[in-house]
């Protein structure tokens, strides 16, 4: 048994050394002036880091025999090396042309993106770790301008775009608690504290960028929910609850709490899945809560909550609804979802004014 393990290990290995070294070898047919400005970013790191790029390069088809300890450093520091000036390039560029540039698909920086996602399947860890270090690094200290929150943004945007793709990729046992936990308080802080932060009155330059980043942190939320649906929408009831008495600090942060929970992604393949999601739908229902002041500006975040959540489900079709052999969740869904339609056709009859 233990020489089968071992071959079998030995076999994972050589797969995953090979996508690896047809990654950078195909990362190296582009331009010279793209190739130099990579060059001059690799020389800042370690020379151990450089060794191993070097090492890739020099035999791209067999990477040679080492430790396993060796063996995990490879695995995330080819990609890492690629995804490290590309990721730099962008943020000068975001910086030159007011944030525009991170919208754009850059092919390139896709590659690298998917790249770090195969790496997320064995080597989550040192990963995310190196991912962490990189942007406290890149994020700047001290002056508090348009430009150092323009670049803040701009490094916040590329890490969460990356933890995105790491995220889906990642297996549920990959990383410990305080690695889960600390990328849901990273996608709670940003919606709750995004104003504080770089305030849309004082810098409108920078909303578009802002912007953008909120999108980005509501779809790492959504990416986080397919493995940790209990652990986010627990957390987002708490939060709404924390704000239940009405100011205009609290509505504004609830708003953006709701706003960025659009992309949550609902179990209803097993009964436990749907049981959760029967769950949380009838928790958000609209008309559960009455603010004392603009009722309606809550009611319609989360109607609109709900729309985009239960869209994917009606887009599907027939073909993936109703699921099969989960009949008595069914039968709690049917009747979570019926009642926030007869409580909203209630509603609309009573304020008619508020109908598109």
């Amino acid at each position: 048994m233990e020489i089968v393990s071992s071959k079998v290990k030995l076999q994972s290995d050589s797969i995953i050394n090979k996508q690896l070294a047809l990654i950078y070898k195909h990362s190296r047919l582009r331009g010279p002036t793209e190739n130099q400005a990579d060059t001059s970013v690799l020389q800042e790191h370690r020379e151990d880091e450089t060794r191993t790029v070097e090492i890739a390069a020099s035999s791209p088809r067999r990477l040679p025999d080492c430790t396993s300890e060796e063996e995990t450093r490879r695995r995330y520091q080819l990609p890492l090396q690629r995804f490290l000036p590309l990721a730099r390039r962008r943020i000068e560029t975001a910086q030159a042309q007011d944030g525009q540039y991170l919208r754009p698909s850059d092919p390139a920086y896709e590659q690298v993106l998917d790249s770090l996602a195969m790496v997320a399947r064995h080597t989550p860890i040192p990963l995310l770790e190196a991912l962490l270090r990189w942007r406290e690094s890149e994020s700047p200290k001290g002056a508090n301008d348009a430009s150092t929150f323009q670049r803040k943004l701009a490094v916040e945007c590329i890490f969460c775009s990356a933890c995105i793709r790491f995220v889906e990729c990642c297996p549920q046992e990959g990383l410990t608690e305080k690695l889960w936990k600390g990328l849901e308080n990273f996608v709670f802080d940003w919606l709750i504290n995004a104003d504080r932060v770089v305030s849309q009155v004082e810098y409108p330059s920078l909303v578009d960028l802002r912007g953008l980043l909120l999108d980005l942190v509501a779809q790492l939320l959504g990416a986080l929910s397919r493995i940790r649906f209990s652990s986010v929408t627990e957390r987002f009831f708490d939060e709404l609850k924390t704000r239940s008495i009405d100011s205009s600090v609290a509505r504004s942060e609830t708003l953006s709490i709701i706003n960025g929970m659009r992309y949550l992604k609902l179990g209803v393949k097993t009964e436990g899945g749907l049981n959760a999601s029967a769950s949380f739908v009838a928790k958000a229902n609209p008309l559960n809560r009455a603010p004392h002041k603009r009722k309606s500006e809550l009611h319609h975040a989360l109607c609109s909550m709900l729309s985009n959540i239960l869209a994917p489900l009606a887009d599907g079709g027939k073909s993936q609804w109703p699921p099969t052999g989960v009949e008595p969740a069914l039968t709690l869904w049917y009747e979570a979802v019926g009642r926030i339609r007869t409580h909203l056709i209630h509603w609309m009859d009573k304020q008619s004014k508020h109908i598109a």
